[in-house]
């Protein structure tokens, strides 16, 4: 027996339910049919692992997952035993199939011996490589005829949840409140009081990169997002990977949920078609790449917004479209977030009552520039913002201090070198600067007032308790300038008039739908407090956002500093869902496996690591490139955005990247960076040239 054998019955983590739901739902129509879960009692091969048991007619399937969290699945012929007591139910076992296994073997036998009085399992091999080895299952949950019919506890426990995933546009590590802000958002706050946070959790740097491995599970070099369709190098386009679309070799998760049962429903920003060009110019291409084509049953959304207010674009060949399920709808002439809420809440409404769960994907378009929100609300900061970003700072330094974020002794890292003391601007320059910020608040301001909405909505149809939800941002804080070109290849001269032309940025008007600002590199910082760099780099600060997820039927307040990323998202919404992903073939296509593993096992556990010490786990935007390993980070900038030479960091002693122990671990660094070079290979990373990156520089 190999190594990797042992270890894929031995140190198999807490494992989960993946049957479909025709399981879910089954009736019982025989008294052979019978579904379980149990825990097996600890043994040298199968220490209290979850095992999931389904026996329909003569067909047995047994779920359970493996080394890397992989899933199990063995599907076996069963006929009924000649030797069993009375009030037992007996089968010899047959395997048919084995996936993922490497112990059990097509072709292996055992006999099963269920007690549904004494609530136990056992499975003794008679062949194969486990071979007069008894597993002994202690049941938790069961389903049988004479149950299921009249056990109204069980069927609860066995519902699959709804799943609600909430994502934020643009905001840093710093900009929630549980995470240090000044900025008052109750209803994400009772979120995180009821739920679970995530604290090293990573997305990739920009939006849409993230939103395509949310989506489908699968890196962002494999699914069409190598790069933003809307910053391609001349060398990258037309490369695999690098399609600026969600690409036809991935399955998406809303279409694996929607196949098993669930209702999917979309309201937002999508930004994984034809991002920020003239869909119309070849409108049936593009609408096989709405979210209605990839799996959601309703959807109100817009590719890319621009003005939060009107359909003005983000650049001159941006005209902002909005689409009902698939179809060109008209454009709201109101603030876009409220829109998508209320959408939300009438999907929700539709098919309420009718037994199938919902998944839902609500995609803010806050807080993305241009900064823009309903000036009751703006008023509401007025002044608040007045001591400027260096004060500001300092207080959610502290605070991080005091919610236990950050370690008490860490000192502020120094100002970034692209932004001003706060003291040395003068009084109309302080003006202008604090009155961003406002606007900036009032839209958070605002987006937690929608969520809250959606929020009693499900408490009102009676789905809250059973809801999943999800909440977190799809990267750092932004500190992109929107009145300077922005998009790759854009003229300026071209560019200067259309702002000039169509947006109306006096003082007096920040906020208002015609108005195109951002908040610029000095609140970007204070959002990635006290975190390096922002949006756009694969830095922490570009990467690293609080995640919050509340689980169903259960409100108990706990956080991880577990390393996760956005793939593990996906495979845990497939988890919770008892779907199972199709891997490399779907509907006799070939496709690219999901890659992520599920966050359950810290979700239901203490488990304080779901990737190993020594597993790699790479990421490359713009050509900006990290691996992780362990507590260890590699990083490496493009000039001017860096040297050109990689740093090694311990997160875990330094959030802050600001101790690079690249000299001290050379022999350390030189294996990350192999791992990486694996890495960039096996997706297909085509290092960008002479692409144009709207980021500011700061190498002092």
């Amino acid at each position: 027996m190999t190594t990797g054998i042992t270890i894929a019955l031995v140190f198999g983590i807490i494992l989960l339910s993946s049957f479909q739901s025709n399981f879910v739902n089954a009736q019982q129509s025989t008294d052979s049919n019978f579904a379980a879960k149990g825990k097996t009692a600890y043994s040298s091969h199968f220490p209290g692992i979850i095992i999931w048991t389904q026996i329909k007619d003569m067909d047995g399937t047994f779920v359970f997952h493996g080394l890397d969290d992989e899933l199990v699945v063995l599907r076996t012929t069963l006929t009924p035993s000649g030797e069993c007591d009375q009030g037992l139910l007996c089968y010899d076992s047959t395997v048919n199939d084995a996936k993922n296994s490497q112990a059990i073997q097509v072709g292996d036998t055992f006999k099963i011996t269920i007690d549904t009085a004494t609530n136990t399992e056992n499975v003794s091999f008679l062949s194969g490589f486990l071979e007069n080895v008894d597993v002994k299952i202690s049941l938790t949950k069961i389903k049988t005829k004479s149950s299921s019919a009249t056990s109204t506890e069980t069927e609860a426990e066995e519902k699959r949840p709804n799943i609600l995933v909430v994502v934020l546009d643009d905001t840093g590590f710093a900009d929630l409140a549980f995470n240090g802000s000044e900025i008052p958002t109750p209803n994400l706050d009772s979120l995180r009081n009821e739920g679970k946070l995530f604290t090293n959790f990573h997305t990739l740097p920009t939006c849409s990169p993230t939103r395509s491995v949310l989506m489908t599970g699968v890196d962002n070099h494999l699914n069409g997002f190598g790069g933003m369709s809307e910053l391609l190098a001349d060398n990258q386009k037309g490369k695999p990977g690098y399609e600026g679309y969600l690409n036809d070799n991935v399955v998406t998760i809303p279409q694996l949920l929607q196949d098993n049962g669930y209702h999917t429903y979309m309201t937002g920003k999508w930004h994984l078609a034809y991002g920020s060009s003239d869909p119309t110019q070849d409108w049936e291409k593009w609408t096989g790449y709405d979210p209605h084509a990839r799996g959601f049953e309703e959807t109100f959304i817009v590719e890319i917004p621009g003005s939060h207010f009107t359909n003005l674009g983000e650049n001159p060949d941006h005209v902002p479209i909005a689409t009902r399920n698939g179809e060109q709808a008209e454009y709201p002439q109101e603030y876009i977030d409220d829109v998508f809420t209320d959408y939300m809440m009438q999907f929700m409404d539709k098919n309420h009552g009718d037994g199938k769960p919902m998944f839902m994907y609500l995609s803010f378009w806050n807080n993305h520039w241009p900064i823009q929100a309903p000036q009751e609300y703006i008023k509401k900061y007025d002044g608040v913002y007045d001591i400027g970003w260096d004060k500001i700072r300092e207080q959610r330094v502290e605070k991080q201090k005091e919610l236990g974020l950050i370690p008490q002794d860490m000192a502020l890292p120094l100002r970034n070198s692209l932004v001003p003391a706060w003291d040395s601007l003068n009084a109309t320059q302080q003006k202008h600067e604090a009155k961003k910020m406002e606007i900036f608040a009032a839209m958070l301001d605002s987006l937690d007032n929608n969520l809250g909405r959606v929020i009693s909505h499900l408490k009102e149809i009676g789905e809250y308790d059973n809801t999943m939800i999800l909440v977190f941002a799809d990267n750092g804080a932004e500190a992109t300038d929107p009145t300077k070109p922005v998009k790759h290849g854009t003229d300026p001269l071209e560019f200067e008039k259309w702002l000039e032309t169509t947006w109306d940025n006096s003082f007096e008007n920040w906020g208002n739908g015609n108005s195109m600002i951002g908040i610029g590199p000095g609140w970007a910082q204070v959002g990635s407090t006290p975190l390096y760099r922002e949006k756009g780099f694969e830095t922490e600060g570009g990467t690293r956002v609080p995640m919050v997820i509340k689980m169903p039927y259960n409100h108990e307040e706990s956080s991880t500093n577990a390393f996760s990323r956005v793939m593990d998202v996906s495979s845990t919404i497939l988890d919770y869902a008892q779907v199972t992903h199709p891997g490399t073939t779907y509907n006799g296509k070939q496709v690219h496996p999901i890659e992520g593993k599920s966050l359950r096992p810290i979700l239901e556990s203490d488990v304080q690591r779901i990737y190993g010490e020594d597993e790699p786990v790479g990421a490359e935007l713009f050509g900006n490139s990290a691996l992780y390993k362990g507590d260890w980070k590699a990083l490496y900038l493009v000039p001017p955005f860096g040297d050109g030479k990689w740093k090694l960091y311990n997160l875990a002693e330094d959030i802050g990247e600001l101790n690079d122990l690249s000299e001290e671990h050379p022999d350390l660094l030189e294996r990350m960076i192999q791992d990486y070079d694996e890495y960039a290979k096996r997706v297909g990373v085509v290092t960008p040239v002479g692409l144009e990156i709207p980021l500011a520089t700061d190498t002092g």
